[in-house]
């Protein structure tokens, strides 16, 4: 490889996009479960599912193929996503609220 810095820093900057979507997904996920919003939870779980297999499967196999440089390359993704999770916390805390039901006639 000529420049592995640079290979580093694209795979990097891949998964650390998709652990933006992941940790933002997940987080909001847990509280539409936890609200019974069973129709966000389940677009939620399938863009978890996508961003999930694009971070492991293309960017963490590519990042740890190159080495000890690779795995420099993967600390910017964990600190993404643990500032992601802490903000998209006190955000869906604020904003996704228990689902109304409505009582059916008997």
């Amino acid at each position: 490889m000529k420049n592995i810095w640079l290979h580093v820093a694209f795979y990097s900057g891949i998964g650390s996009l998709c652990m933006v979507v992941k940790d933002l997904v997940g987080t909001v996920l847990v509280d539409a479960i936890a609200n019974g919003r069973a129709k966000l939870a389940g677009n939620l779980d399938g863009l978890l599912d996508v961003a999930s297999i694009v971070l492991s499967a293309f960017s963490g196999v590519n990042l740890i193929a190159l080495g000890w440089q690779g795995w420099l390359g993967i600390l910017p993704i964990a600190l993404v996503g643990k500032y992601t999770t802490q903000h998209t916390v006190k955000w869906s805390a604020k904003n996704i609220t228990e689902e109304e039901h409505v009582e059916q006639p008997q």
